[in-house]
Parts: structure tokens; C-alpha cells; sequence
């Protein structure tokens, strides 16, 4: 049996998941008000960049094929930006990407930014990582913090 033919739209193969994973015609996920984007119905999440999926609770997802898995509050502004969960995190640089947490950004010339749990920890800086901790920040291109709390890592790369 085949859910999804090839020729079918975003909404149609939405339907036809619904249907099969519920039995009946429940209204799970819904279309979002970006191009062929998608969030969930129950939970007042916003998708509305470009491919962009939004599940949870009160998460809104602007980015165009940004992605925000679950959790509450989280906020996806910019293309291909990534939460997995946790709450009132966001994500404002193109490709950011958080795992976990709360309270946890990735802001200003942050691009390719990573924050993969902790809280109140921001990358600023390209390339910046944060691993886990607290309070922490990395402004500096290419730096990265494993854990703690209140470390900062400041200055220009090369």
C-alpha cells in the first residue's frame, strides 16, 4: 500500500498520513502559511517560511526550510535554522542550530552557529559552538566553549 503517490501534494500526502496513522480523519498537521510548509494543529505553532515544519508548542518558524522539532516557545528566524526541542530558545542566523535547552540563542553574525543543550548560552561569532553549560558566550569566529558557567570567548580570528 502506498500513503503517498509521487504526483501528490504537500496537503494531499498530509491527509493520507493522517488517515493512516490515526484510522480516521483526525486534523494532526495542517498547512502552514509559508509555501509548502507544515505545522502541527494542536499546540499553536507557526510555519510560515518557505518548507519550513513547526510542531510543539507556541513555537514559531519564519525561516525558509527551517525546522523546529518540538518544545514551546522556540523561534526559527532565518533559512535552514534548526531547534530540536526545549523552550524559548531561537535561532536567528542561517543554519543555526540548537539541540536542547532553554533560554539558549544563536544571534547577530552567528551563521552556522551550535548551541547542543544548556541554558541561557548565545554563539554570536560564524562557526561558533557551545556544547552544554550555563551563561555562557561565544562572540569569536571559530570558538567553541565544551561546558561551564559564565565563560565568554571574545576577540578576531587570525
Amino acid at each position: 500500500m502506498e500513503l503517498i503517490l509521487s504526483g501528490d501534494t504537500l496537503n494531499v500526502g498530509r491527509i493520507a498520513i493522517n488517515n493512516w496513522y490515526s484510522g480516521g480523519t483526525i486534523n494532526t498537521w495542517t498547512a502552514g502559511t509559508g509555501t509548502d510548509s507544515v505545522r502541527l494543529t494542536a499546540g499553536n505553532s507557526t510555519a510560515s517560511g518557505v518548507f519550513g515544519f513547526s510542531a510543539g508548542k507556541n513555537n514559531s518558524n519564519s525561516g525558509g526550510y527551517g525546522t523546529i522539532v518540538n518544545g514551546t516557545g522556540n523561534t526559527v528566524s532565518t533559512a535552514f535554522g534548526f531547534i530540536g526541542n526545549g523552550k524559548l530558545n531561537n535561532v536567528a542566523t542561517i543554519y543555526g542550530f540548537i539541540g536542547n535547552g532553554s533560554s539558549n540563542a544563536i544571534t547577530g553574525s552567528g551563521s552556522r552557529g551550535i548551541i547542543v543543550g544548556g541554558k541561557s548560552n548565545a554563539v554570536s561569532g560564524s562557526y561558533g559552538l557551545i556544547v552544554a553549560g550555563l551563561n555562557n558566550q561565544s562572540q569569536s569566529t571559530l570558538s567553541a566553549i565544551v561546558s561551564g558557567n559564565g565563560n565568554i570567548i571574545r576577540g578576531t580570528f587570525g
